[in-house]
């Protein structure tokens, strides 16, 4: 009865886990990317539906690979939180990288 319980514990945060993080992630992707574009020279609009109709492909690939290894537990997750910083801290400071 234990181990069951542990597996559930374990999906269920995987199921938290790789929900919350890969939102974040592509959330972070889709600003960044809207704002690449906007300052190549595509209209706001135009590159920010660009952004976020490519983000539901990516939000799908990223759950799929989040539940690719069943053993691992830790490596998806850190990596989604790494990444997702990365991509949101970097939308949140590109404006004045970026110049936009």
């Amino acid at each position: 009865m234990s181990t069951w319980l542990a597996g559930v514990s374990s999906m269920t945060f995987r199921v938290i886990a790789i929900t919350i993080g890969g939102y974040a992630l592509t959330a972070g992707c889709a600003a960044l990317s809207g704002m690449a574009l906007n300052a190549v020279g595509l209209p706001l609009p135009d590159a920010m539906l660009a952004t976020v109709l490519l983000g539901y492909v990516f939000y799908i690939a990223i759950v799929m690979w989040g539940f690719a290894d069943r053993r691992n537990l830790i490596r998806p997750v850190v990596v989604l939180v790494a990444a997702a910083l990365t991509m949101t801290l970097s939308s949140y400071f590109a404006p004045g990288v970026l110049g936009s």
